[in-house]
């Protein structure tokens, strides 16, 4: 079997573009320029019929700017109310180069970015792909950090079991679409910061299907929980709306020992010497 580079170095190439969208809340989709659907890291990649890549294709081999993902709505994948809603917004992409007979030999990175711009028109849906770097410019593997890589709870490589910190709440008192108070007995046991950085799940409601990153949670008192909202909601909250809250994490290995329990998955490196500690002059205390 051949690697990726090893392919792409030989002499015939059977090269597949492939795209991966991650939204802010962990859900992924991929398209391909292929003709058949590939399977490639747990997430399906569907053929070009939902997205244009040839302009994509032309240009990665001289490093990706940016580029349009267009499809049809009737993808059950990309709906008109989730564009609508905002929930494409800010996503995440990755741009890989794959064997498409040999999916399972590895990738290569062409690029990272952002969905930018995202709209609708005529029954076709439109998501900016914005600020694909050039390969030369990436970088290849990771770097030391005092707080945790993981980007989401729960992602595989952090491991915590997100149901376990997953409470159902209803809205008690409406301030706007980004600030309502929650009322009962988990609300009411929550510590200041239990749910900043988590996440709002909208069960019931007009935004039922919903996701919101929890902003602050300022203050836990007798009648609930005021919660705010990074990103306002498409549509009124209302009194008797039910979320389910999601614990928020700050990547600390504090929060990760003493919130979860988790510090022997953590993916950071809170103990190395920072700069402060090489320009300390004189004898350490003590």
């Amino acid at each position: 079997r051949l690697s990726a580079l090893a392919h792409i170095q030989g002499r015939v190439l059977t090269l597949a573009v492939l795209v991966t969208i991650t939204r802010e809340d962990g859900y992924q989709i991929g398209f391909t320029s292929s003709q058949r659907r590939i399977v490639f890291d747990g997430v399906e990649h569907r053929p070009t019929d939902a997205l244009a890549l040839s302009a994509l294709q032309q240009t990665a081999g001289q490093g990706i700017d940016n580029a349009d993902a267009t499809g049809a709505i009737t993808d059950d994948r990309v709906t008109d109310q989730d564009l609508d809603d905002g929930l494409w917004d800010g996503a995440e992409f990755v741009v890989r180069f794959v064997n498409r007979l040999d999916p399972s030999a590895g990738a290569m990175v062409r690029g990272s970015g952002q969905i930018g711009q995202v709209s609708t028109e005529d029954g076709r849906w439109s998501l900016e792909l914005r600020g694909l770097g050039q390969l030369a410019k990436q970088t290849v593997g990771q770097t030391t950090s005092a707080t945790c890589r993981c980007r989401r709870l729960g992602e595989p490589r952090c491991g915590v079991d997100v149901a376990a910190f997953t409470t159902p709440h209803t809205v008690a008192e409406v301030f706007s679409r980004a600030k309502f108070r929650i009322s009962g007995q988990h609300a009411q046991a929550a510590s200041v910061d239990w749910w900043e950085r988590g996440l709002a799940r909208c069960v019931t409601g007009a935004n039922a299907g919903l996701t919101r990153e929890v902003k602050l949670a300022p203050n836990a008192t007798p009648t609930g929980t005021i919660i705010e909202l990074r990103t306002p909601c498409p549509r009124p909250i209302e009194v008797g709306d039910t979320f389910e809250l999601v614990a928020g994490c700050d990547r600390t290995i504090a929060m990760c020992r003493l919130k979860f329990a988790n510090a022997n998955r953590f993916r950071g490196e809170p103990d190395l010497p920072t700069n402060d500690t090489y320009l300390q002059q004189g004898r350490p205390p003590g």
